[in-house]
């Protein structure tokens, strides 16, 4: 971290040298300005680009989830259902959908009981099918 205060203090003194070299006292100050303009506007543009790339990777990944959970027969779309707790579960909803057929929503004691898993990703999981399949189930205040 010291040597990132001190290349930033270099470069702001290069550039207030070179301001006043080219333009006198008004481009001592000048400079050094535009530097650190040009500075924001390139870490805008990093992350701007990281933002598309990591959007990108993730489109990328789930047109390969849909598309190897699109190429299954109805019956294992039907057998991926039977378990809300499947990782593929929206998926084959997804594609069960696309071929016009409209399993039957999940157990209420099942995803209640999806609450009480260890794993993190199962609770989460069963709160959205939870909220999603039986909006009118409130938890008690307070229940995590």
């Amino acid at each position: 971290m010291r040597i990132f205060r001190v290349v930033v203090a270099v470069a702001f003194l290069a550039a207030a040298v070179a301001g006043f070299a080219v333009e006198g006292w008004s481009g001592a100050v000048l400079f050094p300005l535009a530097l650190a303009v040009a500075a924001l506007a390139l870490a805008f543009a990093w992350f701007v680009a990281g933002v598309a790339v990591s959007f990108h990777g993730h489109q990328t990944r789930v047109s390969k989830l849909r598309a190897r959970v699109g190429r299954l027969s109805t019956e294992d779309l039907l057998a991926v259902t039977a378990s809300p707790a499947h990782p593929d579960y929206g998926f084959a909803l997804e594609a069960l959908a696309r071929r016009g057929i409209h399993p039957a929503p999940p157990d209420k004691r099942l995803l209640l009981g999806m609450l009480e898993s260890a794993d993190a990703y199962t609770r989460a999981q069963g709160m959205s099918l939870l909220a999603a399949f039986y909006p009118e189930v409130r938890l008690p205040e307070g229940a995590a």
